[in-house]
């Protein structure tokens, strides 16, 4: 690189090789992974400590997940996702979202300005009836996909629940297992 004024061209200086980061990748680093476990077949039958399953950060389809709050207004793009899971989105057995929920919600839409379409996944623990959870996990993402589009969000929406079907974390208390409510916003069309 080299100044260029009035005066002229001035000394180039040497040469610089930088590498950026994408901002959009998976929160979770390879160890952390790699500490993961399988979600078990009857994830209400293990007893033993709570663990983190390798449904963590990711949409049904697999696709890395990206804790809506690191966000940070970014452009979110077709093939990405964010989620709604790190703080009460609703309280337990709600379609209400608490004031914490709304914001988030809130923020999110800033990252949707080049977005046309969303799909809204819901999920839900698996200490209920397994029908119950998926109705619930259900309107849920749909209470989700009504805020993006009330708070200004020009987006298609569709919904999805999945119920208890891909906890984030098995064992420990019901408390302990407060992320496997939550909701995945993946984009579907930008």
């Amino acid at each position: 690189m080299r100044a260029l004024n009035a005066a002229g061209a001035g000394v180039p200086s040497e040469q610089v090789l930088t590498r950026t980061r994408q901002w959009f990748h998976d929160p979770l680093s390879a160890a952390t992974r790699s500490r993961q476990v399988a979600v078990p077949r009857r994830p209400n039958k293990y007893r033993g400590p709570l663990r983190h399953t390798t449904e963590t950060a990711r949409s049904y389809d697999g696709s890395v997940a990206m804790p809506a709050q690191s966000l940070y207004s970014r452009k979110l793009q077709s093939g990405q996702a964010a989620s709604f899971g790190f703080g009460p989105l609703f309280n337990y057995n709600s379609t209400i979202l608490s004031t914490q929920g709304r914001n988030q919600v809130k923020t999110m839409v800033r990252s949707l300005t080049y977005v046309t379409a969303v799909t809204c996944e819901g999920f839900a623990d698996y200490g209920g009836r397994k029908k119950w959870e998926a109705q619930l996990a259900k309107r849920r993402a749909a209470v989700v996909c009504q805020a993006l589009r009330a708070y200004g969000a020009n987006v298609a929406t569709a919904v999805r629940g999945y119920g208890s079907s891909k906890p984030v974390t098995i064992g420990g208390t019901r408390a302990a297992r407060a992320p496997n409510r939550r909701v995945v916003v993946r984009i579907t069309r930008g």
